[in-house]
């Protein structure tokens, strides 16, 4: 062979390897680093847990706000007992709603909110890095390295049709080693896989699901009791009704796959306790909601009243969901709501947190965690307050969890159904 035809096909061979090179696809995971914790916890949610005027006794500014309420419920009782004895119907008049006036007044707390709207926006904490043109991008994170059992994460477009390069996991638990990859496609649809790494999500409650297709998402578990007893996660979750705004369900399109994936793949959910009345929950359904039944989830509706754990309506519906969780094991995984996930479901999550054993710091601010989707929550307001102060009537002086216990017995709650609860909530160790 000639020299020149020697050199040509030396030339070709490089040409074609340096082609391969440009075109040939590859993962490389960038954050979080191997071996590294994860904070699965927004930075203003750390804040908001941390910060002490939360945990002190009423504020004067409170208290002037109660007074002015209490201003307003000694005219509205005049003006009831007047329309009744002149035999016309009440004037109307304007509850001072001090239950939404910490956020309203207090600049550090309205500040918060607006950070965490921003760093929701962008908080993405696995990231990745591509070369070349893929497809079918997925994430996996798996409890063992040899990922015999495995939660996907798949990967959205952006704007342009590309998949992103980072993802904010839905369904990761606290407290857990996981190892992670991350897999696609190439031009020619050959799968391509990142290495491996592994790391650790952060153990403190509470443990929020970032869906953008449910408001409010959470898990009754994680974390420890007041008797440093670990909390099962995955048993019973809490949050909103499945509503989506129109013009969000307009640019999204239909969301059956990722509603199905989410209910199904990640929670596994069996059952669905609508805490709502049947009339108000078959309007939504009407105006759009999404029946989780859809989903192969079994519904029942217990509709109850937000802040009032002594009406009777009430007491017959708690001890119905009382018995069920206590008695029939294939109810669990459970999501329970109502509409907004604060009111009626802020109340059961005070019973059954108060059930689990936890202490008053967190079963507070479980229930001020609403307040970051957008319905504002504050234990020292009117409601909240005299609902805390309802439960303690039953155990003056004592934490709230013997206080929740207390009023559960008073209203028929047997007490082994009550310890069988907080027995499925409570790890073995």
């Amino acid at each position: 062979m000639s020299f020149f035809k020697k050199g040509r096909n030396v030339f070709l061979i490089c040409c074609l390897l340096f082609a391969a090179g440009v075109h040939a696809a590859e993962l490389k995971l960038e954050a979080p680093e191997n071996g590294a914790a994860a904070e699965l916890r927004l930075s203003a949610e750390r804040k908001f847990l941390e910060n002490d005027v939360l945990r002190s006794e009423t504020p004067e500014w409170m208290d002037s706000e109660m007074k002015r309420f209490a201003a307003y419920v000694q005219e509205y009782e005049t003006e009831m007992a007047q329309a009744k004895q002149e035999g016309r119907p009440p004037k109307e008049m304007r509850d001072p709603a001090v239950r939404f006036m910490f956020f309203a007044n207090n600049e550090w707390a309205k500040a918060l909110m607006e950070e965490y709207k921003e760093e929701r926006k962008t908080f993405r904490p696995f990231r990745w890095r591509v070369s070349g043109n893929v497809s079918d991008v997925t994430v996996w994170f798996s409890e063992t390295k040899d990922f015999a059992k495995t939660l996907r994460e798949p990967v959205p477009q952006n704007e342009d049709g590309v998949p992103e390069t980072c993802i904010l996991p839905t369904g990761l638990r606290l407290g857990t080693k996981y190892f992670w990859k991350v897999t696609a496609r190439d031009e020619s649809g050959k799968e391509i896989v990142s290495e491996i790494r592994e790391f650790t999500t952060n153990s403190e409650g509470p443990r929020v699901l970032y869906s953008p297709l449910v408001m409010n998402f959470r898990d009754i578990g994680g974390g420890r009791n007041a008797d440093g007893r670990k909390v099962r996660q995955g048993l019973v979750y809490r949050g909103a009704a499945l509503w989506l705004p129109e013009e969000t369900r307009l640019v999204r399109g239909s969301l059956d796959a990722e509603y199905r994936y989410f209910f199904q793949e990640v929670l596994g959910l069996r059952t669905e306790f609508d805490l709502r009345g049947e009339g108000e929950a078959q309007r939504r359904f009407e105006l759009g909601e999404i029946p989780l039944e859809k989903y192969g989830v079994l519904r029942s509706c217990y509709p109850l009243h937000g802040y009032f754990p002594e009406l009777d309506r009430n007491q017959e519906y708690l001890r119905e969901i009382f018995h069920r969780l206590a008695s029939d094991p294939e109810v669990y995984p459970m999501y329970f709501h109502c509409a907004g996930g604060a009111d009626r479901t802020g109340m059961l999550g005070v019973l059954l947190d108060g059930v689990i054993g936890r202490d008053d710091q967190t079963i507070r601010d479980h229930y001020e965690f609403t307040s970051f989707c957008g319905h504002a929550r504050y234990r020292f307001s009117r409601l909240a307050a005299e609902m805390f102060r309802k439960f303690e009537a039953y155990a003056p002086g004592e934490p709230i969890r013997v206080q929740v216990v207390r009023y559960l017995e008073s209203i028929g709650v047997p007490r082994e159904e009550i310890e069988a609860v907080r027995s499925a909530f409570l790890e073995e160790e």
